[in-house]
């Protein structure tokens, strides 16, 4: 494995990886898949799918990843992968799809109050 990925992927891959392997007893789609991927393939997949969460990151209003978490940012954009896919999960929808719909989700579209209101 030659190719360089930048520190943000690498950062964003190991938040994954976290979010993923806290949520493998509880999603058979994400267990089904580490099961068929073994680790290593997994690790792999993570990698290439935070290239991705990193582009809907891109598309979000500014600020918006702040207000909610990297936390639920990432457990939240986990479940918009197909996970039959292989070697590497893909979106269901585009990237531009799923940043409107977390935007829409958890209000980043919407100003924020005034102070003292």
């Amino acid at each position: 494995m030659t190719e360089m990925i930048s520190k943000d992927q690498a950062a964003t891959a190991l938040a994954l990886a976290f979010q993923f392997e806290g949520k493998l007893e509880m999603y058979e789609d994400l267990a089904k898949f580490n099961e068929n991927a073994t680790q290593s393939g997994t690790h792999y997949a993570l990698i290439e799918m935070a290239a991705v969460v990193d582009q809907i990151g891109a598309q979000l209003p500014e600020g918006g990843l702040d207000a909610v978490g990297s936390e639920t940012f990432y457990g939240y954009i986990l479940h918009e992968f197909d996970y039959t896919k292989f070697p590497v999960p893909q979106l269901i929808e585009t990237v531009e799809e799923v940043a409107a719909k977390f935007a829409e989700e958890f209000q980043l579209d919407q100003p924020a109050a005034a102070p003292g209101m």
